[in-house]
């Protein structure tokens, strides 16, 4: 083949494997005369904080070469420059997945941006970008490219893994999803015969549509199910819209709402990594807002859930794969029913008061809307939490946040509530910085950004050490050093080292530049 530039398009990936041994180290040595013991010597590696020896960074990054030369573009491509970072070490004979996908393209230029990341299973050990030139100054059919693995569009691969797909809401997500061209994957948890109705409905609009039968509640019949779920077609999507009755029993709960969503996450994290692209949205609920009596189980294991995948989207957003809260309130169906029926005669049931007739809740079809939208627009900001109620849906963030109007230099002594909002995330943390300091604070930003590769949109009121991507033990040094050179600021070792939260940056780095 002989790709030109207008032959690729943003979203196109390609992926192998490879594995690093010795021998490859001795070649890389000769060649760039680096003999560093950490790198071949057992003994000295030992002692070191590896504790074995590690496969150099720039042998890991070698492959970044042959993205560019042999398959995007191939023969055709000039390397204009290229970023790379190590996350965590490579190991001596790991088989670590290397996975480029084409992130935009520059008409201009003629020019493809590529972001490169190197993984082993779930842990993602180097990333970087290529930017690089489609040449025209070879006639076309000249040269063909050969042994070119198949590069696939990440955005249309739309296979779905829906959780509870015989409930209310899981099965109208289901439907949903079929009339919009997506593979389903339907999970039930017995009920053959009701599983191979909704099958037949999603086959009708389209889909292709599997069955796949787990009991969720069981940690070890959960595992098994996972190795029949390999079999089955590879899911960019989950929606976990499974849930016992909110009075079922605390360990029923936490299973099937947090340590399912969880193990699912972590089945279908490799291929999602491998293409750069994927969604996992979590059915929440509304009493997370409301707490109602008698549902303290309940609330516990959807705060829970809540929690993992709002660290999941941290963790992973950056390469494109997304952890969203979906949280209705009250919705017509069996559920609902049950659950007021359950509930202590005092209770407050979330959107009861307002909505008491099943004609003035929220529908399942509405809920299973909102789904589709989020996971059909990828120019949405990453992650979050969408709060759903009837003839209203709110975009922002349930957790707990500094209040804006904290005194610079000290520590908020009070939570506020959810950050919700038409908009897009809480506030930031620019109270804490005096307004004289505001261009350096902007700077600052900037360059924190810039580090970590994070988008504008990103919020950096909560960005740490270990849980912001790109943010770890091996860059926590770069970032405060380009810090002190950026802004004309002295650090000392204490202050690096306790200093990991953006926060902490923020209110040390206005500090210093008053202090001036």
């Amino acid at each position: 083949m002989d790709r030109q530039f207008d032959d690729f398009s943003v979203g196109d990936s390609v992926s192998f494997g490879r594995q690093f041994t010795p021998d490859d180290f001795a070649a890389f040595s000769v060649l760039s005369g680096d003999r560093n013991p950490l790198h071949h010597d057992a003994a000295y590696a030992a002692r070191s904080t590896f504790g074995r020896a590690i496969v150099p960074l720039q042998l890991v990054a070698a492959p970044l070469s042959a993205i560019a030369g042999m398959f995007m573009p191939g023969h055709r491509s000039l390397v204009l420059d290229s970023q790379f970072r190590a996350i965590e070490p490579v190991d001596y004979g790991v088989e670590v997945v290397y996975s480029a996908q084409i992130v935009s393209k520059h008409p201009a230029l003629r020019a493809l941006t590529i972001r490169v990341i190197a993984f082993d299973g779930r842990r993602v050990l180097v990333e970087g970008r290529l930017r690089v030139r489609v040449r025209d100054d070879v006639p076309a059919g000249v040269w063909a490219d050969v042994d070119c693995p198949e590069i696939e569009n990440s955005t249309r691969h739309r296979v779905a893994l829906v959780t509870g797909s015989t409930g209310a809401i899981g099965s109208a997500v289901c439907v949903a999803l079929a009339r919009n061209g997506w593979t389903l994957i339907l999970h039930h948890r017995g009920n053959e015969d009701l599983a191979a109705q909704w099958q037949r409905t999603c086959r009708q609009e389209g889909s292709e549509a599997h069955l796949w039968r787990c009991d969720l509640a069981s940690t070890a019949t959960r595992r098994e199910a996972l190795v029949a779920l390999a079999s089955l077609p590879a899911a960019s999507l989950l929606v976990h819209s499974a849930c016992p009755s909110v009075v079922a029993p605390l360990v029923e709960t936490m299973e099937v709402n947090f340590a399912a969503l969880r193990d699912l996450g972590e089945a279908l994290l490799p291929g999602m990594l491998q293409r750069q692209y994927g969604d996992i949205v979590f059915l929440g609920s509304s009493a997370l807002e409301h707490a109602p009596q008698g549902w303290d189980d309940y609330v516990a294991a959807k705060a829970a859930a809540t929690h993992y995948l709002r660290t999941f989207d941290r963790r992973y957003a950056t390469y494109g794969i997304r952890g969203t809260v979906v949280a209705p309130g009250r919705v017509s169906g069996p559920f609902s029913q049950e659950a007021i029926s359950l509930s202590p005669p005092d209770a407050h049931i979330p959107f009861q008061d307002h909505h008491p007739n099943d004609a003035d809740c929220l529908l399942p079809e509405e809920v299973a809307e909102t789904v589709l939208d989020l996971v059909e627009r990828r120019d949405r900001p990453s992650g979050g939490y969408v709060s759903v109620s009837p003839g209203v849906i709110r975009h922002g963030a349930w957790d707990f946040r500094p209040s804006p109007a904290a005194p610079a230099g000290t520590e908020p002594s009070l939570p506020t509530r959810s950050s919700l909002d038409h908009s897009e995330r809480g506030p930031t943390l620019h109270a804490s910085v005096p307004a004289s300091a505001m261009s350096d604070h902007d700077e600052l930003e900037t360059l924190v950004r810039r580090m970590l590769h994070l988008p504008e949109t990103a919020d950096l009121s909560e960005a740490a050490l270990d849980k912001t991507p790109g943010w770890d033990s091996l860059g926590h040094l770069q970032l405060l050093l380009s810090v002190e050179s950026a802004l004309r600021v002295s650090f000392s070792s204490q202050e690096m080292s306790q200093t990991t939260r953006y926060s902490e940056l923020s209110r040390l780095v206005a500090g210093k530049l008053r202090g001036r």
